[in-house]
């Protein structure tokens, strides 16, 4: 170097500012409806023993059942994991006009919707 402080350079590795979207591949795995592994999640709205919001790269993911329990939430690595029984799940457009402030449903549903509510 010649004294220029011009010529240091500073490379940096695992920018922050990446676009998840890109680099999280979304995926979603069930067993017997008791365990389930979401990939791709890159944020997670709300969750409690009767439903799992989860905005991922392909929309929002709702996991609706009974004695659900999220038992890894690494959104770093957009992995999310919940134990509990499963009765349904379903996707919605990235605009969310189905769903209300607080993240429920305000369409028309079946019997479980209704007794969700």
């Amino acid at each position: 170097m010649n004294g220029n402080s011009n010529e240091r350079r500073v490379t940096s590795f695992g920018d922050s500012t990446a676009d998840k979207t890109t680099a999280l591949p979304h995926s979603f795995w069930a067993d017997n409806r008791a365990s389930m592994v979401i990939r791709g999640v890159t944020d997670v709205i709300s969750f409690d023993e009767t439903g799992v919001f989860l905005l991922t790269t392909c929309g929002q993911l709702n996991l609706e059942g009974t004695a659900l329990h999220v038992t890894v939430l690494n959104t770093k690595d957009g992995i999310v994991e919940v134990t509990g029984k499963l009765c349904g799940l379903f996707y919605e457009d990235d605009n969310g006009s189905a769903f209300d402030g607080n993240g429920k449903h305000k369409g028309k549903r079946g019997l479980f919707g209704k007794l969700l509510s």
